[in-house]
């Protein structure tokens, strides 16, 4: 008949209890150093952002409130070139003539 198998190996000895950990008396800045500085370069990132967006914003805003003022076509262009055209001294009469015409109207 064939021998009896082995019997198993003893379990291994418990091993030694660690010692406890000591709390960790360092500030909390000088504990998470790194964790502050990479979280401060993410948030300034983040606020660059946020303001450029802002003033990218504005910019365009005001880009299209001139535009909408702009001369639309060749004929609008050609009425401000007459305007620039006319002298001061006329330009300054015609608030006078616009209300002299609208007295003979109201009349």
């Amino acid at each position: 008949p064939p021998p009896p198998p082995p019997p198993p190996p003893p379990p291994p000895p418990p091993a030694a209890a660690a010692p406890p950990e000591e709390e960790d008396a360092r500030p909390f800045v000088v504990r998470w150093w790194k964790s502050i500085l990479f979280w401060s370069f993410v948030a300034s990132w983040a606020y660059s952002l946020i303001q450029q967006n802002r003033s990218r914003r504005g910019l365009d805003e005001e880009e299209e409130r001139v535009r909408a003022c702009a001369p639309v076509n060749a004929d609008e262009i050609l009425e401000l070139r007459a305007l620039n055209d006319v002298s001061s001294d006329t330009l300054a009469t015609l608030a006078d003539v616009a209300g002299a015409g609208a007295r003979h109207d109201g009349a």
